[in-house]
């Protein structure tokens, strides 16, 4: 089964291994194309960057989808197979050796995973600058290819990073999004984790990072916030708003109200509504 990596696992192999740049090449194949019977380079590692287009990139028994957003990392000695349809594909590889390795990552030359990233450009662009310069013999070269193949780790996980918080980004988008639109329901945190297909716990944590508050606190200032415009402008009853607002209890409404706002409803209104009528007699 092909794995996705999260960024603090991919953060630590490369900050507690050692490894070392050796090469970069340039691959291709037209659309409606197979290509089989190859293997990954023996005893080393392997980054594939997509430089455009999109195929089928088996690694042994692991099938991954190479386009723009996916970057694979290949293991050693591993049987490739890469299949093209509507359209051709074209991709660099980086290959480099491990050179001491902890005892967590010793099976890394025997498996593959992908990456999801934002942004594959940074990374092109280095495989364009060093292929030319991996081939010269000087040992200039093979110094700025080495420090260069450290700045293609940053760049990858900086690029691994911005996508992996965009993910949390979108679902608390769309968990802000169910808030706002039903908010004057009977919901739980649990009805929107389930509906978002996410554990309750994880959706509660992304939430709290995202925005600052957890999930029931933006609940429950969300339907403050309509209930104090109901009761500034509207003539409903507290029991009415208490229902428009997703509370079934008028008064565990009112308890809740004054909890947050420092006064009970009808005391709020009566402050407000005094306002209001001030305001509009001045203009």
């Amino acid at each position: 089964m092909n794995m996705k990596r999260s960024i603090n696992w991919l953060t630590e192999y490369f900050s507690e291994n050692s490894m070392e740049f050796v090469d970069i090449f340039k691959s291709s194949l037209p659309p409606k194309e197979k290509d089989l019977n190859r293997r990954t380079a023996k005893n080393l590692c392997g980054i594939v960057i997509p430089i455009n287009g999109e195929c089928s990139f088996s690694l042994n028994e692991d099938k991954y989808i190479l386009n723009k957003n996916i970057i694979l990392h290949c293991g050693s000695n591993m049987k490739i197979k890469v299949e093209t349809e509507k359209v051709g594909i074209e991709y660099y590889v980086v290959h480099y050796k491990n050179i001491c390795t902890t005892e967590k990552f010793e099976d890394i030359q025997q498996s593959s995973f992908y990456l999801e990233i934002e942004d594959r450009l940074s990374l092109v662009k280095y495989c364009e600058e060093n292929i030319d310069k991996s081939l010269s013999p000087d040992n200039y070269s093979k110094f700025s290819c080495k420090v260069d193949f450290i700045n293609l780790i940053d760049s990858l996980i900086k690029n691994v990073r911005t996508s992996q918080y965009n993910d949390k980004l979108k679902l608390v988008n769309k968990g802000i999004e169910y808030i706002n639109k039903n908010y004057n329901s009977s919901i739980s945190i649990s009805d929107i984790s389930d509906i978002l297909e996410v554990d309750r716990r994880r959706f509660s944590e992304l939430f709290q990072e995202v925005t600052g508050l957890s999930p029931i606190k933006y609940l429950t200032e969300y339907r403050l916030k309509e209930a104090k415009r109901l009761l500034k402008f509207s003539s409903y009853t507290v029991t009415e708003i208490a229902d428009m607002t997703g509370y079934n209890d008028c008064f565990y409404f009112s308890k809740t109200f004054k909890k947050n706002v420092g006064i009970c409803p009808r005391k709020y209104r009566e402050i407000n509504s005094d306002a209001v009528q001030n305001f509009l007699i001045k203009k």
